[in-house]
């Protein structure tokens, strides 16, 4: 047990600290860091730490909608029961090669948005990410309807939909969302500001070229082409999921900066 003049010279230390208050930038600011170059994380690493880590333990039965080759699910394999669909097999995906054989793990190549296979109450989180961005909204919320009698009360899900607004806003304002800018001096040196913003709006429009990156047609029709995006749409989404019975807990956690991440539970 610490004394109470031990106690008072902690406290007196803090004593000509920080005048006005402690204040290193804003933390809605998608450029700030602490620390600078080395305060940031990548967006799929923060997705794994915020969505898949507080939601998985060995007791949980997850089902993951658009698995691919396995990227998340590698990450979910403590679970109690994995299930993975996708439109592709898993052969094509190369699934197996990646991920590995596991008793706990069902792969199911999907021809429908029936979730046929998937046990009924059975179901205490589904995570989708970069997947159903390629799925009409009528799949979706065929998706959604079916998820219902297959999730047990309680249980959240994850979502990430296309919505062409918000992806649109980000490659029309990239420079804003560019890790670069924590160079910038915030408040001296005005001219190599400038210099320096110059320089980021080219390293953007060369990011732009590298990846193809354009907005998107807000009235383009639902018709399907390879890979596309459909505009599924944060709030006509959320409308959906609340229709079919569920709760919306967040209508997009913010961690892409492209794309709304649903967050809501049965």
């Amino acid at each position: 047990m610490r004394t109470k003049e031990e106690v008072q010279a902690e406290l007196e230390s803090f004593r000509d600290l920080w005048h006005g208050g402690f204040y290193a930038g804003d933390p809605r600011d998608p450029t700030f860091g602490l620390w600078g170059i080395t305060s940031f994380l990548g967006i799929s690493h923060v997705l794994y730490l915020a969505c898949l880590k507080p939601n998985i333990t060995p007791s949980t039965v997850v089902l993951e909608i658009g698995c691919g080759r396995g990227a998340w699910a590698k990450l979910m394999l403590h679970a109690k029961h994995l299930y993975c669909l996708d439109a592709l097999s898993a052969e094509h995906n190369g699934f197996y090669d990646y991920v590995g054989r596991h008793p706990n793990v069902d792969y199911f190549q999907v021809e429908d948005f029936s979730l046929k296979d998937i046990p009924l109450d059975s179901i205490d989180f589904t995570f989708s990410y970069d997947a159903l961005c390629h799925v009409s909204f009528a799949g979706i919320s065929e998706y959604a309807a079916n998820l219902f009698t297959r999730m047990r009360h309680g249980g959240h899900g994850i979502w990430m939909v296309a919505d062409y607004d918000k992806y649109n806003e980000f490659v029309n304002n990239q420079v804003h969302f560019c890790v670069l800018n924590t160079l910038l001096p915030r408040k001296k040196y005005a001219f190599v500001r400038s210099l320096l913003e110059s320089v980021f709006h080219e390293v953007t429009k060369w990011n732009t070229r590298r990846h193809g990156l354009h907005t998107l047609n807000i009235n383009e029709d639902e018709i399907p082409h390879h890979g596309r995006w459909y505009n599924a749409g944060r709030q006509r989404t959320c409308h959906m999921l609340e229709t079919k019975g569920f709760t919306v807990l967040d209508s997009d956690m913010g961690f892409d900066f492209r794309s709304p991440i649903i967050h809501f539970r049965k």
